[in-house]
């Protein structure tokens, strides 16, 4: 699978992940893991089909749609609804119980939470998230001081689905 971390920061939302993809029991290296799509930052865990379409989807602008709430309203009342849209779209998910396969961290101007395989927007007050194999890994060494990117390192030593170089990025 991966580890992405994610923690908020005085500079931001600092995100740190792995670069290896795992597919038929095989390790391969390059995989885009965290992207911007509009004014979503997305880190996604999980089935690679999921990332394929939050990547590519027209994210609804932010300006144009409900100005008046806050980020987290914005996300939950429109963005998750156009996801869902887009998800069914292209045949992602099961149609009785909707479940995307996949876990993701996700991002909009600081205001960043999970985003669960059923498509509900999941906020923790200690503003630090990590999705993927290694995330347990990953948020134990976020609790003992560690850096995301050593946080990623970390789980990268023990958990055989993390590997490559680690990549971060300040949002």
């Amino acid at each position: 699978m991966t580890t992405i971390v994610a923690v908020k920061t005085a500079k931001g939302v600092k995100f740190a992940w792995d670069s290896q993809t795992t597919w038929q029991h095989r390790s391969m290296l390059g995989a885009v893991k965290v992207f911007q799509n509009g004014p979503v930052t997305f880190g996604v865990a999980g089935l690679g089909r999921a990332s394929d379409v939050l990547k590519y989807m027209g994210v609804p602008d932010r300006k144009e749609y409900e100005p008046d709430f806050d980020n987290e309203a914005w996300i939950v009342r429109t963005l998750v609804p156009a996801i869902i849209k887009e998800f069914k779209s292209v045949d992602v998910g099961e149609s009785d119980s909707f479940s995307t396969e996949a876990h993701v961290i996700i991002s909009v101007g600081g205001d960043t939470g999970y985003l669960s395989g059923n498509l509900s927007f999941v906020r923790d007050e200690s503003g630090t998230y990590a999705v993927g194999s290694g995330s347990q890994y990953a948020l134990g060494a976020l609790s003992a001081g560690a850096s995301p990117k050593k946080s990623v390192e970390i789980a990268r030593d023990w958990d055989l689905y993390t590997g490559g170089e680690v990549q971060e990025m300040t949002v």
